[in-house]
Protein backbone atom coordinates (compact mmCIF):
# COMPACT_ATOMS: atom_id res chain seq x y z
CA UNK A 1 0.00 0.00 0.00
CA UNK A 2 1.70 3.16 -1.20
CA UNK A 3 -1.16 5.67 -1.45
CA UNK A 4 -4.64 6.50 -0.18
CA UNK A 5 -6.39 6.48 -3.55
CA UNK A 6 -9.70 4.73 -4.14
CA UNK A 7 -8.23 2.54 -6.89
CA UNK A 8 -5.24 2.04 -9.15
CA UNK A 9 -1.70 0.91 -8.56
CA UNK A 10 -0.61 1.10 -4.92
CA UNK A 11 -4.17 1.46 -3.60
CA UNK A 12 -5.87 -0.73 -1.02
CA UNK A 13 -8.48 -1.80 -3.58
CA UNK A 14 -5.75 -2.93 -5.97
CA UNK A 15 -3.98 -4.82 -3.18
CA UNK A 16 -7.20 -6.63 -2.25
CA UNK A 17 -7.99 -7.57 -5.85
CA UNK A 18 -4.53 -9.12 -6.24
CA UNK A 19 -4.26 -10.67 -2.78
CA UNK A 20 -4.20 -14.41 -2.13
CA UNK A 21 -5.09 -16.55 0.85
CA UNK A 22 -2.88 -15.84 3.86
CA UNK A 23 -1.53 -12.52 2.56
CA UNK A 24 -0.69 -9.55 4.79
CA UNK A 25 -1.53 -6.09 3.42
CA UNK A 26 0.37 -3.25 5.09
CA UNK A 27 0.51 0.50 4.56
CA UNK A 28 3.59 2.60 3.99
CA UNK A 29 4.21 5.02 6.84
CA UNK A 30 3.16 7.98 4.68
CA UNK A 31 -0.36 6.60 4.14
CA UNK A 32 -2.57 8.00 6.92
CA UNK A 33 -5.96 7.80 5.17
CA UNK A 34 -7.65 5.88 2.37
CA UNK A 35 -10.47 7.74 0.61
CA UNK A 36 -13.09 5.34 -0.77
CA UNK A 37 -15.46 6.71 -3.44
CA UNK A 38 -16.43 4.07 -6.00
CA UNK A 39 -17.83 1.25 -3.86
CA UNK A 40 -17.18 -1.28 -1.15
CA UNK A 41 -13.65 -2.68 -0.84
CA UNK A 42 -13.86 -6.41 -1.74
CA UNK A 43 -12.22 -9.09 0.42
CA UNK A 44 -12.31 -12.52 -1.20
CA UNK A 45 -9.65 -14.48 0.71
CA UNK A 46 -8.40 -15.10 4.24
CA UNK A 47 -5.96 -12.25 4.89
CA UNK A 48 -4.90 -9.47 7.26
CA UNK A 49 -5.05 -5.72 6.66
CA UNK A 50 -2.70 -3.93 9.05
CA UNK A 51 -2.65 -0.16 9.44
CA UNK A 52 -0.05 2.15 10.90
CA UNK A 53 0.05 3.06 14.59
CA UNK A 54 -2.27 4.11 16.13
CA UNK A 55 -4.74 3.60 13.23
CA UNK A 56 -4.97 4.20 9.50
CA UNK A 57 -8.26 5.77 8.45
CA UNK A 58 -10.45 4.21 5.77
CA UNK A 59 -13.18 6.72 4.94
CA UNK A 60 -16.11 6.79 2.55
CA UNK A 61 -15.93 10.26 1.02
CA UNK A 62 -19.13 12.29 1.63
CA UNK A 63 -21.27 12.51 -1.48
CA UNK A 64 -20.23 9.07 -2.71
CA UNK A 65 -22.91 6.40 -3.31
CA UNK A 66 -24.01 4.45 -0.23
CA UNK A 67 -21.97 1.32 0.46
CA UNK A 68 -20.27 -0.55 3.32
CA UNK A 69 -16.59 0.25 3.49
CA UNK A 70 -15.62 -3.43 3.22
CA UNK A 71 -17.43 -6.53 2.01
CA UNK A 72 -16.19 -10.07 2.68
CA UNK A 73 -17.55 -12.11 -0.21
CA UNK A 74 -16.81 -15.71 0.78
CA UNK A 75 -15.94 -18.14 3.57
CA UNK A 76 -12.71 -16.87 5.11
CA UNK A 77 -10.91 -15.56 8.19
CA UNK A 78 -10.20 -11.84 7.92
CA UNK A 79 -8.13 -9.79 10.37
CA UNK A 80 -8.39 -5.99 10.56
CA UNK A 81 -5.66 -4.45 12.71
CA UNK A 82 -5.02 -0.79 13.53
CA UNK A 83 -7.74 0.58 11.25
CA UNK A 84 -10.19 3.47 11.71
CA UNK A 85 -13.34 2.79 9.67
CA UNK A 86 -15.63 5.81 9.17
CA UNK A 87 -18.42 7.14 7.02
CA UNK A 88 -19.89 3.91 5.67
CA UNK A 89 -23.56 4.13 4.65
CA UNK A 90 -26.26 1.62 3.82
CA UNK A 91 -29.83 1.64 2.55
CA UNK A 92 -30.11 -2.12 3.00
CA UNK A 93 -32.35 -3.97 5.43
CA UNK A 94 -31.71 -6.58 8.14
CA UNK A 95 -28.60 -8.33 6.82
CA UNK A 96 -26.67 -5.23 5.85
CA UNK A 97 -23.74 -3.24 7.19
CA UNK A 98 -22.14 0.18 6.90
CA UNK A 99 -18.51 -0.54 7.87
CA UNK A 100 -17.87 -4.28 7.35
CA UNK A 101 -20.32 -6.74 5.77
CA UNK A 102 -19.29 -10.38 6.27
CA UNK A 103 -22.43 -12.25 5.37
CA UNK A 104 -21.04 -15.76 4.92
CA UNK A 105 -17.77 -16.49 6.70
CA UNK A 106 -18.53 -20.20 6.87
CA UNK A 107 -16.37 -21.71 9.61
CA UNK A 108 -14.12 -18.64 9.50
CA UNK A 109 -14.13 -15.42 11.51
CA UNK A 110 -13.83 -11.66 11.41
CA UNK A 111 -11.11 -10.45 13.80
CA UNK A 112 -10.86 -6.75 14.64
CA UNK A 113 -7.92 -5.58 16.79
CA UNK A 114 -6.67 -2.15 17.95
CA UNK A 115 -9.21 -0.35 15.78
CA UNK A 116 -11.96 2.29 15.74
CA UNK A 117 -15.39 1.76 14.18
CA UNK A 118 -17.07 5.17 14.28
CA UNK A 119 -19.53 7.51 12.56
CA UNK A 120 -20.99 4.88 10.24
CA UNK A 121 -24.70 5.27 9.53
CA UNK A 122 -27.74 3.54 8.15
CA UNK A 123 -30.55 5.65 6.76
CA UNK A 124 -33.89 5.86 8.52
CA UNK A 125 -35.34 2.87 6.65
CA UNK A 126 -32.47 0.50 7.32
CA UNK A 127 -31.63 -1.78 10.24
CA UNK A 128 -28.05 -2.23 9.02
CA UNK A 129 -25.34 -2.45 11.64
CA UNK A 130 -21.83 -1.02 11.38
CA UNK A 131 -20.48 -4.58 11.60
CA UNK A 132 -22.52 -7.52 10.33
CA UNK A 133 -21.29 -11.11 10.67
CA UNK A 134 -23.41 -13.94 9.30
CA UNK A 135 -22.58 -17.63 9.64
CA UNK A 136 -19.24 -16.97 11.31
CA UNK A 137 -17.48 -15.82 14.48
CA UNK A 138 -16.64 -12.26 15.49
CA UNK A 139 -13.60 -11.58 17.66
CA UNK A 140 -12.94 -8.01 18.76
CA UNK A 141 -10.12 -6.78 21.02
CA UNK A 142 -8.87 -3.33 22.06
CA UNK A 143 -11.37 -1.64 19.76
CA UNK A 144 -13.68 1.37 20.08
CA UNK A 145 -17.18 1.15 18.56
CA UNK A 146 -18.79 4.57 18.85
CA UNK A 147 -21.36 6.93 17.36
CA UNK A 148 -22.73 4.46 14.80
CA UNK A 149 -26.37 4.60 13.68
CA UNK A 150 -28.76 1.77 12.82
CA UNK A 151 -32.54 1.49 12.92
CA UNK A 152 -32.97 -1.35 15.45
CA UNK A 153 -30.14 -3.86 15.38
CA UNK A 154 -27.25 -2.09 17.08
CA UNK A 155 -23.73 -1.23 16.01
CA UNK A 156 -22.67 -4.89 15.85
CA UNK A 157 -24.88 -7.72 14.60
CA UNK A 158 -23.82 -11.38 14.71
CA UNK A 159 -26.15 -14.03 13.32
CA UNK A 160 -24.46 -17.38 13.45
CA UNK A 161 -21.60 -18.65 15.55
CA UNK A 162 -19.55 -17.26 18.46
CA UNK A 163 -18.90 -13.74 19.75
CA UNK A 164 -15.77 -12.79 21.69
CA UNK A 165 -15.20 -9.18 22.81
CA UNK A 166 -12.28 -8.16 25.00
CA UNK A 167 -10.84 -4.86 26.25
CA UNK A 168 -13.11 -2.74 24.08
CA UNK A 169 -15.48 0.25 24.33
CA UNK A 170 -19.03 0.73 23.03
CA UNK A 171 -20.08 4.37 23.32
CA UNK A 172 -22.89 6.61 22.00
CA UNK A 173 -24.17 4.18 19.39
CA UNK A 174 -27.67 5.15 18.28
CA UNK A 175 -30.78 3.63 16.74
CA UNK A 176 -33.62 5.27 14.85
CA UNK A 177 -36.13 3.08 16.68
CA UNK A 178 -36.04 4.16 20.33
CA UNK A 179 -36.81 0.62 21.52
CA UNK A 180 -33.90 -0.87 19.57
CA UNK A 181 -30.57 -2.08 20.91
CA UNK A 182 -27.65 0.23 20.50
CA UNK A 183 -24.52 -1.86 20.79
CA UNK A 184 -24.90 -5.56 20.02
CA UNK A 185 -27.58 -7.82 18.53
CA UNK A 186 -26.59 -11.49 18.70
CA UNK A 187 -28.62 -14.41 17.31
CA UNK A 188 -27.61 -18.05 17.79
CA UNK A 189 -29.04 -19.92 14.80
CA UNK A 190 -27.43 -23.28 15.64
CA UNK A 191 -30.53 -25.29 16.58
CA UNK A 192 -29.37 -28.19 18.73
CA UNK A 193 -25.84 -26.76 18.97
CA UNK A 194 -23.91 -24.75 21.56
CA UNK A 195 -22.35 -21.32 21.00
CA UNK A 196 -20.40 -18.93 23.22
CA UNK A 197 -20.80 -15.20 23.85
CA UNK A 198 -17.95 -13.80 25.95
CA UNK A 199 -17.32 -10.19 26.99
CA UNK A 200 -14.25 -9.35 29.04
CA UNK A 201 -12.81 -6.02 30.20
CA UNK A 202 -15.30 -4.12 28.06
CA UNK A 203 -17.21 -0.89 28.78
CA UNK A 204 -20.71 -0.26 27.44
CA UNK A 205 -21.65 3.40 27.81
CA UNK A 206 -25.20 4.30 26.79
CA UNK A 207 -26.47 7.82 26.13
CA UNK A 208 -30.17 6.94 25.86
CA UNK A 209 -33.17 6.67 28.15
CA UNK A 210 -34.71 3.78 26.20
CA UNK A 211 -33.81 0.57 24.42
CA UNK A 212 -30.67 -1.13 25.70
CA UNK A 213 -27.09 -2.11 24.98
CA UNK A 214 -27.22 -5.82 24.16
CA UNK A 215 -29.86 -8.23 22.90
CA UNK A 216 -29.31 -12.00 22.69
CA UNK A 217 -31.69 -14.53 21.19
CA UNK A 218 -31.47 -18.00 19.70
CA UNK A 219 -33.21 -20.66 17.65
CA UNK A 220 -35.29 -23.29 19.41
CA UNK A 221 -33.06 -25.91 21.10
CA UNK A 222 -29.93 -23.83 20.55
CA UNK A 223 -27.70 -23.31 23.60
CA UNK A 224 -25.82 -20.06 24.24
CA UNK A 225 -23.31 -19.95 27.08
CA UNK A 226 -22.84 -16.28 27.99
CA UNK A 227 -19.88 -15.07 30.06
CA UNK A 228 -19.54 -11.47 31.34
CA UNK A 229 -16.23 -10.81 33.08
CA UNK A 230 -14.83 -7.50 34.39
CA UNK A 231 -17.17 -5.51 32.14
CA UNK A 232 -18.96 -2.24 32.87
CA UNK A 233 -22.54 -1.48 31.80
CA UNK A 234 -22.95 2.24 32.45
CA UNK A 235 -24.87 5.29 31.30
CA UNK A 236 -24.27 8.93 30.62
CA UNK A 237 -25.15 11.40 33.42
CA UNK A 238 -28.82 12.41 33.68
CA UNK A 239 -30.02 9.34 31.78
CA UNK A 240 -32.66 7.13 33.35
CA UNK A 241 -32.36 3.40 33.98
CA UNK A 242 -32.66 0.91 31.15
CA UNK A 243 -32.10 -2.76 30.40
CA UNK A 244 -28.42 -2.94 29.57
CA UNK A 245 -28.41 -6.64 28.82
CA UNK A 246 -31.61 -8.29 27.56
CA UNK A 247 -32.02 -11.97 26.85
CA UNK A 248 -34.56 -12.76 24.17
CA UNK A 249 -36.67 -15.74 23.20
CA UNK A 250 -35.99 -19.49 23.53
CA UNK A 251 -33.20 -19.27 26.10
CA UNK A 252 -34.40 -22.09 28.31
CA UNK A 253 -31.23 -24.20 28.06
CA UNK A 254 -28.71 -21.38 27.99
CA UNK A 255 -26.63 -19.98 30.85
CA UNK A 256 -25.34 -16.60 31.99
CA UNK A 257 -22.21 -16.44 34.14
CA UNK A 258 -21.22 -13.05 35.59
CA UNK A 259 -18.00 -12.17 37.43
CA UNK A 260 -16.56 -8.81 38.58
CA UNK A 261 -18.95 -6.70 36.50
CA UNK A 262 -20.67 -3.36 37.13
CA UNK A 263 -24.33 -2.83 36.25
CA UNK A 264 -25.09 0.87 36.61
CA UNK A 265 -28.83 1.31 36.62
CA UNK A 266 -29.91 -2.18 35.64
CA UNK A 267 -29.11 -5.87 35.65
CA UNK A 268 -29.49 -8.55 32.95
CA UNK A 269 -33.15 -9.23 32.19
CA UNK A 270 -34.75 -12.31 30.68
CA UNK A 271 -35.53 -15.89 31.62
CA UNK A 272 -32.17 -17.66 31.80
CA UNK A 273 -30.17 -19.62 34.38
CA UNK A 274 -27.77 -17.15 36.05
CA UNK A 275 -24.62 -17.73 38.07
CA UNK A 276 -22.62 -15.08 39.88
CA UNK A 277 -18.98 -15.86 40.55
CA UNK A 278 -18.79 -12.84 42.84
CA UNK A 279 -17.17 -9.42 42.73
CA UNK A 280 -20.12 -7.74 40.97
CA UNK A 281 -21.52 -4.28 41.68
CA UNK A 282 -25.21 -3.54 41.17
CA UNK A 283 -26.48 0.06 41.19
CA UNK A 284 -29.97 -0.79 42.31
CA UNK A 285 -31.49 -3.79 44.01
CA UNK A 286 -29.31 -6.76 44.85
CA UNK A 287 -30.57 -9.66 42.68
CA UNK A 288 -31.56 -12.96 44.21
CA UNK A 289 -28.74 -14.74 42.37
CA UNK A 290 -25.99 -12.51 43.84
CA UNK A 291 -23.17 -13.97 45.89
CA UNK A 292 -22.12 -12.69 49.38
CA UNK A 293 -19.37 -10.47 47.93
CA UNK A 294 -21.67 -8.94 45.31
CA UNK A 295 -22.76 -5.51 46.50
CA UNK A 296 -25.76 -3.38 45.61
CA UNK A 297 -25.40 0.32 44.83
CA UNK A 298 -26.59 1.55 48.21
CA UNK A 299 -23.38 0.19 49.72
CA UNK A 300 -21.20 2.50 47.59
CA UNK A 301 -20.18 6.08 48.14
CA UNK A 302 -20.74 6.61 44.41
CA UNK A 303 -23.93 7.52 42.66
CA UNK A 304 -24.41 6.35 39.04
CA UNK A 305 -23.40 9.73 37.58
CA UNK A 306 -19.98 9.37 39.22
CA UNK A 307 -18.71 6.68 36.88
CA UNK A 308 -16.81 8.99 34.55
CA UNK A 309 -15.57 7.96 31.11
CA UNK A 310 -11.88 8.92 30.80
CA UNK A 311 -9.02 8.28 28.38
CA UNK A 312 -6.19 7.13 30.64
CA UNK A 313 -3.97 5.56 27.99
CA UNK A 314 -4.19 2.27 26.18
CA UNK A 315 -6.52 1.74 23.25
CA UNK A 316 -9.86 2.41 24.94
CA UNK A 317 -11.27 4.95 27.43
CA UNK A 318 -12.69 3.46 30.64
CA UNK A 319 -15.38 4.34 33.18
CA UNK A 320 -13.43 5.30 36.31
CA UNK A 321 -14.42 5.51 39.99
CA UNK A 322 -14.38 8.32 42.52
CA UNK A 323 -11.23 8.22 44.67
CA UNK A 324 -13.26 7.16 47.71
CA UNK A 325 -15.34 4.54 45.92
CA UNK A 326 -16.02 1.33 47.76
CA UNK A 327 -15.69 -0.44 44.41
CA UNK A 328 -11.90 -0.12 44.74
CA UNK A 329 -10.26 -3.31 46.02
CA UNK A 330 -13.39 -5.40 46.47
CA UNK A 331 -12.39 -8.98 45.68
CA UNK A 332 -9.42 -11.33 45.90
CA UNK A 333 -10.79 -13.27 42.91
CA UNK A 334 -9.80 -11.54 39.67
CA UNK A 335 -11.72 -13.99 37.45
CA UNK A 336 -8.60 -14.84 35.48
CA UNK A 337 -8.01 -11.26 34.31
CA UNK A 338 -4.43 -10.13 34.91
CA UNK A 339 -4.92 -6.77 33.13
CA UNK A 340 -7.66 -4.17 32.80
CA UNK A 341 -8.96 -2.80 29.49
CA UNK A 342 -5.98 -0.43 29.18
CA UNK A 343 -3.44 -3.20 29.69
CA UNK A 344 -2.68 -2.13 33.28
CA UNK A 345 -1.72 -5.05 35.50
CA UNK A 346 -4.30 -6.13 38.07
CA UNK A 347 -4.73 -6.45 40.99
CA UNK A 348 -3.45 -3.11 42.34
CA UNK A 349 -3.65 -1.83 45.91
CA UNK A 350 -5.92 1.08 45.04
CA UNK A 351 -6.97 2.07 48.57
CA UNK A 352 -3.53 2.06 50.23
CA UNK A 353 -4.31 -0.68 52.74
CA UNK A 354 -1.25 -2.72 51.68
CA UNK A 355 -3.46 -5.44 50.16
CA UNK A 356 -3.84 -5.62 46.38
CA UNK A 357 -7.35 -6.67 45.39
CA UNK A 358 -9.25 -6.52 42.11
CA UNK A 359 -11.88 -3.92 41.21
CA UNK A 360 -15.08 -4.80 39.34
CA UNK A 361 -15.51 -3.56 35.80
CA UNK A 362 -13.01 -2.86 33.02
CA UNK A 363 -10.90 -0.37 35.03
CA UNK A 364 -8.40 -1.17 37.77
CA UNK A 365 -7.88 1.91 39.97
CA UNK A 366 -4.35 2.88 40.96
CA UNK A 367 -3.30 3.98 44.46
CA UNK A 368 -4.67 7.29 45.75
CA UNK A 369 -2.32 10.19 46.37
CA UNK A 370 -2.08 11.33 49.97
CA UNK A 371 -2.47 14.96 51.01
CA UNK A 372 1.26 15.70 50.75
CA UNK A 373 1.37 14.51 47.14
CA UNK A 374 3.23 11.28 47.93
CA UNK A 375 1.83 7.75 47.76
Amino acid sequence: MTNGNDSGSGSLRDALINAGAGDLIVFEASVAQVNVTSGSLPIEDSLEIRGNSPQTKIVRVPGSPEFPLMTVTGPSTVTLNRLDLRGGESSGVTDAATAVLANNLGSGSLQIFNSIIADNGANAGSSASAIFVGNGTLQMERTQVRNNLSKTRGAVQVRGQNLFIRSSLFFANRVGDTSGFRDIWYVNLDAGGTRVVSMENTTFRSDSNSGGSIWIEEAVNAVTNIFLTHSTFSREPNRSGMDFFTLGNSLGQSTLTVANCIFEGGEPTGNIARTSQGGNAFFGLRPAWAQPNDIEGLAFLDVPEQLFLRDLGGNVPVAIFQDNSLMIDTTSQCAGMTQDARGVTRPIDGNNDQIALCDPGAYEAGPKLLGNGFE
